[in-house]
């Protein structure tokens, strides 16, 4: 009998994304690799998929279906739905309620040495703007955004499990991103790899293409007369020779970028090294990476990072020299432990601020001039047996500007730690846990003098499964049990204790 359906202990990466206002999802990411909880019996037959269904509080409603094909050597299919609902009044008597509305669809063949893979995708997202205390509540259509989500993708991978062969992988996306205010974003992205064995060695190369069509109403009468629209291509070409000598990993190689709009062209280009040394085999490597790259920043980027941002932005895309040194490993007893020091040189940073129309909406606030971040970063993690698991980490961060055209790193926290446990109890019962913090960050109005500085956060959050039986699963979630009120966005408090329960059934 399986366990119940769980993501692993890591965490996604911290980018200070708005977790889930229906039901908030701690933003961090582990960098350790998971922690290996092995299982002492013996797993049921792979289910064709699974039911659920749950009701909390705020209204929540939460349902999902997933199917599969089952165990085949050469032909996998998945679709998977999920809703899920809430709402609550804020004391600005606003309603806060969200609704995500998700559907995809994926298949891969396997003919020979070659695999074949597409799928669909949709989410659907909206958002009620219940923000900014002391002002007029908002009615109708200015209330709220809705945001569409579409992607279809196919690509062709050769060889993958040809040892010392040529490998090959191809494939194009593309994505349409629009909004309930008429703002659209198209993105095609090409994308091809190859991976040349050379005796114990690999040579690599890396291409990547994207267009992007943008475009935006300057006015909300939505007239052709105001219809603003830009074309951004960006092009990667990336070359590295991975290898391996006794006790040193390491690669060496190369990244380049070439963006071009309707005005300029940029070019840039950034060395590409990574250098592991094992000190003491299994349990101590020395590792330092030089590298750099290009982020593309789109109207989709940057709205799931941000949902409550005005319509009718310029995305502008942000590079960085990347270096970093550090040490990690793992002892007998089960413990995984990583440290890192790194210096990053941003150019064309993005900050967030209220807008000065419209205070319940964002804008971006971009820094052409070199922003320099060091970061500390450190990790633990224990997994004894297969009972219990522990992971511990946290980050400090230190922003520096050139000039004083951008007062603080607006957002940005200068720490964030975090802890994730996880208990089993044989076949029957899983608990999780995690607890997260992060310090003071600053906020402003776009064009004020005026910083606001938000206070702290510190969330906890409880789920537990319990396996009935192999088809029935119930389930409970508790978020924020302290209650804490703190805002990831200004004006924009989370929501306080959330529960969900409820029941998974597979067929």
């Amino acid at each position: 009998m399986p366990i119940a359906e769980k993501n692993d202990a890591k965490r996604p990466e911290f980018k200070y994304a708005t977790p889930s206002f229906l039901f908030a999802q701690t933003p961090y990411q582990s960098n350790l690799k998971p922690v290996n909880i092995k299982q002492t019996y013996t797993l049921a037959p792979i289910k064709k998929g699974f039911a659920k269904i749950g009701f909390g509080n705020y209204s929540n409603i939460l349902g999902e279906v997933y199917i599969n094909s089952g165990r085949d050597k050469e032909l996998l299919y998945t679709a998977h739905a999920k809703y899920n609902y809430g709402k609550a009044a804020t004391i600005t008597k606003d309603s806060s309620a969200m609704t995500d509305v998700v559907a995809d669809v994926m298949a891969k063949k396997i003919l020979g040495h070659n695999t074949i893979i597409g799928g669909v995708d949709y989410n659907g997202n909206i958002f009620h703007y219940y923000g900014k205390p002391n002002e007029k509540a908002l009615t109708g259509s200015s209330n709220y955004q809705n945001f569409s989500d579409f992607s279809i993708h196919t690509g062709l991978e050769h060889g993958l499990k040809d040892t010392g062969k040529l490998k090959v992988l191809a494939d194009i996306n593309y994505n349409n991103f629009q909004d309930f205010y008429h703002t659209q974003e198209h993105n095609i992205t090409l994308n091809a790899k190859i991976i040349e064995p050379i005796k114990s060695a690999d040579l690599i190369f890396e291409g990547v293409y994207d267009f992007i069509y943008y475009s935006y109403f300057t006015k909300r009468d939505y007239a052709d007369v105001n219809k603003k629209k830009s074309n951004r291509g960006i092009t990667q070409i990336n070359a590295r020779y991975q290898t391996q000598l006794g006790i040193v990993r390491g690669s060496i190689g190369f990244k380049t970028t070439t963006e071009s709009d309707s005005t300029s062209s940029k070019f840039w280009f950034y060395p590409d090294l990574h250098l592991d040394v094992d000190i003491t085999e299994k349990y101590l490597t020395a590792f330092a990476n030089v590298t750099g790259g290009v982020q593309k920043n789109t109207f989709r980027s940057l709205a799931k990072e941000n949902p409550f941002l005005q319509s009718n932005l310029v995305p502008k895309n942000t590079n960085a020299f990347i270096a970093d040194v550090g040490l990690k490993g793992s002892t007998s007893s089960g413990l995984v432990y990583m440290g890192s020091l790194a210096y990053n040189m941003v150019n064309n940073m993005y900050f967030f601020a209220n807008d000065t129309v419209e205070s319940r909406r964002f804008v971006l606030q971009y820094y052409a001039p070199i922003t320099t971040v060091l970061k500390v970063h450190g990790e633990l993690g224990y997994a004894p047996k297969n009972i219990y698991s522990l992971t511990f980490g946290g980050n400090y961060y230190n922003y520096s500007f050139q000039d004083n055209t951008i007062e603080e790193p607006f957002y940005k926290p200068p720490f964030d730690v975090y802890v994730a446990g996880r208990y089993y109890l044989k076949e029957k019962l899983t608990i999780g846990s995690e607890v997260f913090a992060f310090g003071s960050r600053y906020a402003k109005t776009i064009g004020s003098s005026n910083i606001i500085t938000l206070k702290p956060a510190l969330d906890f959050n409880l789920w537990t499964d319990y396996n009935y039986n192999d088809r029935f699963v119930f389930f409970l979630e508790l978020k924020n049990l302290l209650g804490t009120q703190y805002s990831l966005w200004n004006y924009y408090p989370v929501r306080g204790f959330q529960a969900v329960a409820g029941v998974k059934v597979s067929f």
